[in-house]
């Protein structure tokens, strides 16, 4: 039945068009109306309003014409909102098998190539191509997950290129939640943190103002079945750990030095230093240690003693702190003892020619 009101509204299925210049009621299957020509054309369907694409619905979805199709429908049971495809060409009239591409669910979030997800965006896996792909000039990076594997891949895109993550402005990158979780760096992880070297090169902190650096890095050893844990600084080898005892040798080759000079006499110096017990009072440590106050033994060897002075030493309330060489203490005492030995040595031969005077004397008189 068609009408037409006299206020020119035109009517398709009732009698008293009042809500729009053409109002239709009623359907074949869902669709109340196909808007074309021979070709493909744009269908209306009510009850689970949607607008389709070369796509009608009698109870099931069909192809208006020859080609692909294309639907978008609003889910009266979610409100969510969808966009479905039909992948396959398909003749006119005949049934079509719609394909999810698109989701946005009513609370708005939105689901890629799969119907609602609890999340504001979700994109499904794709077994042929890439989950995510960010076009570049050139190359494009890509987010995937490997279903056999259970792993997600980020790539660079072009082979030899960087990825950089929080590289913007400010906030924190965690890598592993928990205890449970373990990170591995050009490698699978089998502790907390693995660091697989590449090329020699193993853990660098780099100074951001000067580029300073220190390296720390595992390297072969070429007469023990095992491998030390080296120090450098700025690609300088400062010493290592031995790996059979864990002992800390610093370098100390002769062909590496220059203006050797045998040390001045130490042993006044060395009998004024005074070791002392005391506890830390920072930390949860109250142990008792035994040590030196850098202070007082920068009055006597300087050299021992560095004074630092920056203002993040670790400690509030100062911003320059004195640290000790430890280290430096053993050459002192071996040269203080070489020193008291010295003097024991001279003292013995002044006693064995007192002894010999002495006998000399008592021979004199005996006879």
């Amino acid at each position: 039945m068609l009408t037409n009101s006299f206020s020119q509204n035109v009517g398709i299925g009732l009698t008293n068009p009042t809500r729009a210049k053409l109002e239709v009621s009623g359907a074949v299957g869902r669709t109340s109306g196909v808007f074309g020509g021979d070709g493909a054309g744009v269908s209306f369907q009510r009850d689970v309003p949607a607008i389709g694409f070369n796509q009608y619905f009698d109870n099931t979805s069909r192809y208006i014409s020859n080609g692909q199709a294309f639907v978008i429908w609003l889910n009266t049971l979610t409100g969510s909102l969808n966009y479905d495809i039909f992948k396959t060409a398909g003749t006119a009239n005949a049934i079509g098998t719609p394909e999810r591409i698109m989701t946005i669910a009513y609370n708005g979030n939105v689901a890629l190539n799969t119907a609602e997800a609890n999340a504001s965006f979700f994109v499904a896996h794709s077994p042929s191509f890439p989950t995510i792909r960010f076009r570049g000039t050139t190359y494009s990076s890509e987010f995937y997950r490997n279903v056999a594997g259970f792993d997600t891949h980020i790539t660079g895109g072009k082979a030899g290129s960087n990825l950089y993550i929080g590289d913007v402005g400010t906030g924190n990158v965690y890598l592993g939640g928990t205890a449970a979780h373990r990170v591995g760096v050009n490698q699978n992880a089998s502790n907390g943190l693995d660091i697989r070297q590449v090329g020699g090169r193993g853990f660098v902190l780099v100074e951001p103002t000067t580029f300073h650096n220190w390296e720390f890095v595992t390297i072969k050893n070429l007469t023990e079945p095992g491998s030390d844990f080296y120090v450098m600084y700025n690609g300088d080898n400062k010493g290592n750990f031995f790996h059979i005892d864990g002992t800390y040798s610093p370098i100390s080759d002769r062909r590496l030095k220059k203006n050797i000079e045998p040390l001045k006499s130490v042993l006044p110096g060395v009998m004024q230093l005074k070791p002392v017990a005391y506890k830390m009072k920072y930390g949860p440590d109250t142990s008792k240690t035994i040590g030196f106050i850098a202070q007082q033994v920068k009055t006597i060897f300087p050299q021992l003693v560095e004074h630092i002075q920056d203002t993040n030493t670790g400690f509030d309330g100062l911003n320059e702190l004195y640290t000790m060489n430890y280290d430096g203490i053993a050459p002192l005492l071996i040269k203080a003892i070489n020193e008291q030995q010295e003097k024991i040595s001279l003292l013995k031969e002044k006693n064995n020619a007192l002894k010999k005077r002495i006998e000399a004397i008592e021979k004199s008189i005996i006879q």
